[in-house]
């Protein structure tokens, strides 16, 4: 029943008060096995590191939806769903029926269209979980084409945007990283990407740095 329903312009919204609430159980258990996860083809992924590669500055701003590269953090991290808050709540174990009953009847006042990508922020507009973001690729381009450094520490890799960032404009990119399903989430991705001549990944906390013999640096 989901696929009559999901990413389906106002499917929802067609419906009779009375004729949604004898469906969304039913909704809620179907979507509960629906992935959220972003999935691409590796042309898609090898195009989005092109256009970030690509990437110019026009201005000092970038537009809040402009998403060059993310793409690759998206689909290379799948863990980013596994962050725990407070209570041990986080977006994988709240993506569950009772919680997607709520967020179904929050998206039918809300939206015109139960597209997948505003059920997933119904997760923290109606669970409580904080939102948790994902550093854009081309912020960090930005910056390095700005100050066009010739190595960057980044004491903290997280999700591979700065990795993405820093190397599609050209700089080498040193980074920590203590969380060991991340890192080797991050050499995946340079593996995929053939960038691990220009990229140095630490499987440790950044306070250890003086363990490590860490060249001269121009930009943390």
């Amino acid at each position: 029943m989901i696929e009559q329903y999901l990413n389906v312009r106002n499917s929802l919204k067609t419906l009779s008060d009375q004729d949604f609430e004898n469906i969304v159980s039913q909704l809620a258990i179907e979507l509960e096995s629906v992935s959220y996860i972003p999935q691409c083809s590796d042309e898609e992924l090898l195009k989005s590191w092109k256009d970030l590669q690509e990437f110019k500055i026009i201005d000092t701003t970038i537009n809040s939806t402009s998403r060059v590269g993310l793409k690759l953090c998206e689909h290379f991290f799948p863990n980013f769903y596994d962050i725990e808050m407070k209570k041990g709540k986080s977006f994988n174990n709240l993506w569950k029926k009772d919680n997607l009953i709520k967020i179904l009847r929050w998206n039918r006042k809300s939206h015109s269209t139960p597209y997948l990508s505003e059920l997933k922020r119904g997760v923290y507009f109606c669970c409580g979980l904080t939102k948790n973001t994902m550093y854009r690729p081309q912020i960090a381009k930005m910056i390095c084409d700005t100050y066009k450094p010739e190595i960057v520490l980044d004491p903290c890799a997280g999700w591979g945007g700065r990795m993405l960032g820093v190397v599609a404009s050209g700089a080498r990119y040193i980074a920590f990283e203590p969380n060991t399903e991340t890192f080797d989430n991050l050499n995946s991705l340079a593996k995929f990407l053939q960038i691990e001549d220009r990229v140095m990944l630490i499987c440790d906390d950044a306070l250890q740095i003086e363990k490590y013999n860490i060249p001269k640096l121009e930009l943390l």
